[in-house]
């Protein structure tokens, strides 16, 4: 179930969809993916935690300790409304926006400044969203919005 804030039909790669897809509650004793997914985003948070793929005790606090600070209930399980607050700031960057006449270069420029709004930020492992593009082809198409994001950055705009 992808967040209710994008507009339907918004094209997303596939890799993304799949970090904002909500399926079910994540909490201790998973493992894997999505175990890894919630440490790293906590940790794009300034939630710090060690990545290793185990939602433990160390990742059931840190869920809390994120909870509280963004005023949800601390259960220390990622429900639907944890999740949609971790994923926001990707939610954010990616909302669509009417062209209203602008060409591709003032797009690319009002793309890149949503972006850079959400004060974007890299995680290490495998990690691949549009904090970080990769080189996969389905990719390659971003790569001049990750240029113009970059240039921005550069010129502190």
């Amino acid at each position: 179930m992808l967040p209710n804030t994008l507009a339907p039909g918004s094209h997303l790669p596939t890799r993304v969809k799949q970090e904002l897809d909500f399926t079910t509650n994540i909490a201790r004793g998973a493992r894997g993916m999505r175990a890894k997914r919630v440490q790293e985003w906590l940790c794009l948070h300034g939630f710090a935690l060690d990545i290793d793929s185990k939602f433990g005790g160390a990742t059931e606090k840190r869920v809390r300790d994120f909870q509280t600070a963004n005023g949800l209930p601390a259960s220390g399980i990622v429900d639907a409304a944890t999740h949609a607050k971790l994923v926001d700031p990707l939610v954010q960057a990616l909302k669509p926006m009417p062209a209203a006449g602008r060409g591709l270069s003032a797009l690319t420029h009002a793309y890149a400044s949503q972006h850079i709004a959400q004060h974007p930020k890299e995680s290490g492992g495998d990690r691949l969203h549009l904090f970080r593009l990769g080189t996969g082809s389905e990719d390659a198409r971003h790569q001049l919005a990750y240029s113009a994001i970059e240039q921005l950055r550069r010129l502190g705009g």
